[in-house]
């Protein structure tokens, strides 16, 4: 990335322009990043119906002065029973291999070790900068 600054109007302009467009680079990062981890969740999900697979969604990215948040949701009116199967605390039939309960919890926790390298990998500053 390079950068031209000229004198400090233009340095206190680019840095503020910077900090917006970062913030909205990072929230498309962290929803990418979300929508893959999304993709495995399911892939791990039990099926019986498909109405729990069906369930999982990436929510939009909820920017706050302090943080950005987006979530992965299962359940709702379709499957309510999404707790009872990702905490195994039901009758469920694990035959599939590669399902099992914490269909959720464990994609993100095997992600966690390398997630700060691929949300870089995701943010372009050049693009930050431009807003």
């Amino acid at each position: 990335m390079k950068l031209e600054i000229r004198g400090a109007d233009q340095l206190a302009r680019t840095l503020a322009q910077i900090g917006a467009g970062t913030a909205k680079e990072a929230a498309a990062a962290l929803y990418a990043e979300a929508g893959l981890l999304a993709t495995e969740s399911i892939r791990r999900t039990p099926l019986d119906t498909g109405a729990l697979r069906g369930s999982i969604k990436t929510l939009r990215p909820e920017v706050h002065p302090d943080n950005i948040l987006v979530k992965i949701v299962a359940g709702g009116p379709a499957a309510p029973y999404a707790l009872i199967v990702h905490e195994k605390m039901g009758s469920v039939n694990w035959q599939e291999p590669g399902t099992g309960p914490k269909y959720l919890e464990n994609p993100v926790n095997e992600a966690a070790a390398n997630w700060t390298e691929r949300l870089a990998r995701r943010i372009d500053l050049n693009r930050a900068r431009r807003g």
